[in-house]
């Protein structure tokens, strides 16, 4: 038999099966006997496997992967600037990782950082060949001279 308590008096006997339907939460005070030894609902071994299906459960389902951006970082490292390229590069690579891994916060930062240095990467790229190009042109005006 599980008491177990909740803001409030004492409630039960319950089955560690009837438990199911109340919802616990990891900082619920359970007490597995009459021993009167009260314990957080996650430090008791018996109810870890509930709240870990009832956070699985309460988590909303991502269906759609965050862009990974690898394509881009690739063509960014190649022919723009490559430290920042391989930054965005790395972001990249780990996208789908933590998404298959079922890390979904943590897939979506990753890609918003290798959008990031992508961008970067890229914008550093285009500002030297402009700044190529127009030193370029400035030289070459001066042999014209």
């Amino acid at each position: 038999m599980s008491y177990f308590i909740c803001n409030g008096p004492k409630e039960g006997p319950f089955e560690l099966e009837d438990l199911k339907h109340h919802h616990l939460q990891p900082d619920t005070l359970v007490s597995i006997d009459d021993s009167g030894k009260w314990q957080k609902a996650d430090e008791i071994e018996e109810l870890a496997h509930l709240l870990n299906h009832e956070k699985e459960q309460d988590a909303p389902m991502q269906t759609t992967m965050p862009k990974t951006w690898l394509v881009e970082s690739i063509l960014a490292t190649l022919l723009c600037c490559m430290p920042f390229g391989l930054v965005g590069l790395i972001k990249a690579a780990n996208v789908s990782t933590l998404y298959n891994a079922g890390k979904y916060a943590e897939a979506t930062v990753a890609s918003q950082e290798a959008g990031k240095w992508t961008k970067i990467s890229a914008a550093v790229g285009i500002i030297f060949a402009l700044l190529y190009l127009a030193f370029w042109g400035a030289g070459f005006l001066y042999c014209l001279i």
